[in-house]
């Protein structure tokens, strides 16, 4: 089990995913805040095709997908696939797969930090 207080100075950088199998898509279960005051709103509760209406045509669907499908974690680095906000060039994310049943992956857990242009 992950305990959020382990994990101290990360949060205000992490988010967890709940994947949706019936609509392929990705509900937004936990937020930082940190991510919260980047996107200048809170998407916790929302689906991610409707915090950045962008979401399936940059390609992140696909990633987002891909490791809830393969179960392994992945690694992003450099320009952001998504150009949300212009004060920021590039960044770092992992993303890091959970499952509820031990077995199929069911959430992501991630993470990123900005580096601001």
């Amino acid at each position: 089990m992950i305990d959020p207080i382990d994990m101290g100075e990360l949060l205000p950088n992490l988010f967890l995913l709940d994947f949706d199998q019936q609509t392929n898509g990705f509900l937004v279960k936990v937020c930082g805040t940190a991510i919260v005051e980047w996107l200048g709103t809170e998407p916790t509760g929302r689906r991610l095709g409707e915090v950045f209406p962008d979401f399936e045509r940059s390609g992140l669907a696909d990633i987002y997908r891909k490791a809830i499908a393969t179960g392994m974690p992945i690694h992003l680095s450099g320009l952001p696939l998504m150009r949300y906000r212009t004060d920021w060039s590039e960044r770092e994310s992992v993303l890091l797969p959970l499952s509820s049943d031990g077995v199929n992956a069911d959430k992501l857990l991630g993470g990123f930090v900005l580096i601001k242009s």
